[in-house]
């Protein structure tokens, strides 16, 4: 028998009789569009991040400082020894917020060319990231690295790694790393996704002030199969439809974690 057509290591009396009548099925479940899936979101935990904080609601039992976790899963892996990922797409907005004081929420995302960074103003000289705009509202500059995640045992995950205020600079490092690779034994340049990288946290420290940010590691080429996923991916994230706003951190009250 054609091996394409076999459903192997599955009783044959719990599945159609071949993999083309299974293919032909998925449709069949309803139309889901890329607004109805939460892609993850991969952030470092911090001091105020709520699942290292016993007495929130969102607390993960074994989360630490410096884990790397990812939402909508609630999983979080030791930041020492990391995460493989591949980089697939990558953007860099102005996000402006109503201040959780007043409610939350983003309001409004902008383009880099807009300018909106240089009309805030800090207004705290002990949080010099949180700049305000004449209205009152926040504006954040991010940097969002859409990613494959590798999770132990569970394959690739799409997923949203965004960068803010001091993490900036190191997105900015990676980001060099990316855009002056060249596709081996050519003067070409390399696609994002040519290489898997090791992601793991690294603490910084200002005057006592003790926080981890992210570091990588170059790795292997990735093979064929995770090439094409990761072409996909970020051809889908072109589009814009999946950047989700994080404005449940925001009310959870991790508005000074999320700035660091």
């Amino acid at each position: 028998m054609n091996d394409t057509k076999d459903v192997t290591n599955v009783p044959e009396n719990q599945l159609p009789a071949n993999l083309d009548d299974i293919l032909a099925d998925v449709g069949l479940g309803g139309k889901v569009t890329a607004a109805d899936i939460a892609i993850p979101y991969l952030e470092i935990l911090q001091g105020l991040s709520p699942q290292v904080q016993p007495a929130s609601p969102k607390y993960l039992k074994g989360a630490i400082v410096s884990n790397l976790f990812l939402t909508v899963v609630d999983e979080f892996y030791p930041g020492d020894i990391g995460l493989d990922i591949v980089p697939c797409f990558y953007e860099r907005v102005h996000n402006e917020w109503t201040p959780r004081s007043k409610g939350g929420g983003l309001v409004k995302t902008y383009d880099p060319e807009a300018g909106m960074v240089a009309k805030g103003k800090a207004t705290d000289p002990n949080k010099p990231a949180e700049l305000y705009l004449p209205n009152g509202n926040l504006i954040i500059d991010t940097m969002y690295h859409y990613i494959l995640t590798g999770r132990p045992e569970k394959g690739w995950t799409q997923t949203i790694f965004p960068l803010k205020s001091t993490m900036l600079k190191h997105s900015r490092k990676w980001t060099s790393n990316l855009e002056t690779m060249l596709i081996p034994g050519t003067a070409h340049k390399a696609p994002r996704w040519m290489y898997k990288w090791r992601l793991t946290t690294m603490p910084e420290d200002k005057k006592g002030n003790i926080w981890y940010v992210p570091a990588w590691k170059q790795g292997d080429r990735v093979d064929m199969d995770t090439y094409k996923m990761a072409k996909d991916y970020a051809k889908i994230a072109a589009t814009g439809m999946l950047r989700r706003p994080m404005e449940e951190s925001l009310l959870e009250g991790d508005e000074a974690n999320s700035l660091i």
